[in-house]
């Protein structure tokens, strides 16, 4: 039996909760949690985060059904709704003021021992907090946002990024944003963060920016896993040991220069530090979609090999996926509805299978539709226009019609719409696919295309009949 199954089992045995009991609210038994977060553990469990502030696991069946849950600490932390799995059955998480740690020492599946990891960063004295949960990349770093703060004495207030590793006591820039961050989400090449722009109403702006590593890491990079956030190793607690000891013993170490003579580092002029990389809007995910209230969370994920991106919707239950595609160096993608689930959704984990649970008020629940749908699973730039791929064949007389598109394009700042005529719709062999042909796209835009009228041979309406592509750049 594993470590970790062993330490669920000791819990467990200790709590005696139950799944199936809890659920019902059996006399005795506390009801199934509200989370705003979870994330996936070996052998079949989830570690979640309640609305109250409380850790715990739970152990899924083969259908991944919760069938048993326990809280890891009756200590209800007062933290922004996200986590990232530490070592030691540990758990690490953020409010405003610091990033912490609550971790077993005595193997009992309790947590025991709370700790404070970072308190300081750029700007902490004069008000700079943290504005989203921590996320882990796969350099073994804790991503934290900050409040928007100036980089340089007389700069423009912007908002960071910034990394702590374990071992260290202070935190590293990786990045500043144009806006606040208030989700976020990486895998080894990707950056991903949602946006908190207040003035704007018409929706809610993603950026999507190429991750940087370390300067110290190595050229080689992990390759993907199904939890695209977990790191390589566990994230741990900070060593007793500063990391600039083992430098300063060596600088002592070293012999003094003549001080008669000019040494080599002191002629040499420092060079300055590179411009921290900037993560700009990229798209937008539009209020009509989400009931006109921001996304709860943005997750990135990785299905039949694609990278894909999940923003949470949950006062419309409806989930939100982003495609994301690189043209260059610069990032765009398509948005679309997803799935309507049968609960609210505030955040979603994948499973090591590939699947994807929610996590929100009424526990873990399903994300897929609840009966088979007619959707549009894929659309992307080509080269004479836009082609969209579906999961089931088109009804050709339907698809051919010009007048069953609507497109239109709007500048990604915002501004007055322009139709985009489609004169004549191409259905592809397969009709699986079906090229929207036109000549008027331009880069910086969103382009909103519109198609209820289309439906699949066997006559299904479409689940998602509005889609928006962020075009940043042509091919």
């Amino acid at each position: 039996m594993s470590q970790v199954r062993l330490v669920f089992a000791i819990f467990l045995f200790a709590l005696g909760a139950s799944a199936s009991s809890a659920q019902t609210g059996s006399p005795g038994q506390e009801a199934f949690p509200s989370l705003v977060d979870a994330a996936p553990l070996p052998n079949g469990l989830v570690r979640i985060l309640t609305t109250d502030g409380r850790t715990g696991l739970v152990r899924l069946d083969e259908s991944r059904q919760p069938v048993e849950w326990g809280v890891e600490s009756q200590v209800r932390q007062e933290v922004l709704p996200g986590l990232v799995t530490a070592p030691g059955n540990g758990v690490i998480f953020a409010s405003n003021t610091e990033l912490s740690q609550a971790f077993d020492t005595d193997g009992n599946g309790s947590h025991d021992f709370f700790q404070a990891l970072v308190r300081s960063w750029p700007g902490v004295e004069s008000g700079v907090f943290i504005t989203a949960p921590p996320i882990a990349d796969r350099h073994g770093r804790v991503l934290i946002a900050l409040s928007p703060h100036a980089q340089t004495p007389g700069q423009a207030p912007l908002a960071s990024i910034v990394a702590w590793t374990p071992g260290q006591d202070q935190v590293v820039p990786v990045m500043v944003s144009e806006l606040p961050v208030i989700s976020m989400s990486a895998d080894k090449e990707l950056f991903v963060a949602l946006l908190d722009m207040p003035s704007y109403r018409a929706g809610y702006y993603v950026s999507l920016t190429g991750l940087p590593a370390p300067p110290d890491s190595a050229s080689s990079s992990p390759g993907d896993s199904p939890n695209p956030e977990a790191p390589p190793a566990p994230v741990g607690a900070p060593s007793s040991t500063r990391i600039d000891d083992t430098s300063s013993t060596e600088a002592e170490a070293a012999p003094a220069p003549d001080p008669g003579e000019e040494s080599e580092v002191e002629a040499e002029e420092t060079p300055a530090p590179p411009p921290l990389p900037q993560t700009l809007p990229s798209l937008i995910i539009p209020a009509e979609m989400t009931g006109n209230h921001p996304p709860s969370s943005i997750r990135i994920v990785r299905e039949n090999g694609r990278r894909k991106i999940i923003a949470c919707s949950p006062h419309t239950s409806r989930l939100i996926e982003i495609l994301p595609e690189r043209n260059e160096e610069v990032w765009q993608g398509v948005i679309f509805l997803r799935s309507e689930t049968a609960e609210p959704v505030v955040s979603v984990l994948q499973l090591a299978d590939g699947s994807i649970l929610g996590a929100g008020p009424a526990g873990l629940i399903p994300t897929a539709n609840v009966k088979p749908v007619f959707r549009l699973e894929e659309a992307r730039l080509v080269d004479d226009g836009i082609e969209l791929r579906f999961n089931h064949p088109v009804d050709r007389s339907a698809g051919i019609l010009p007048e069953t598109y609507s497109v239109e394009s709007v500048p990604l700042r915002g501004g007055g719409g322009t139709a985009i005529t489609i004169p004549e719709p191409l259905v592809e062999p397969d009709g699986f696919g079906v090229i929207l042909r036109t000549t008027q796209l331009e880069p910086a835009t969103v382009v909103r295309l519109k198609f209820p009228g289309l439906v699949s041979e066997r006559g299904d309406a479409l689940l998602n009949a509005t889609v928006y592509y962020a075009v940043n750049r042509l091919p």
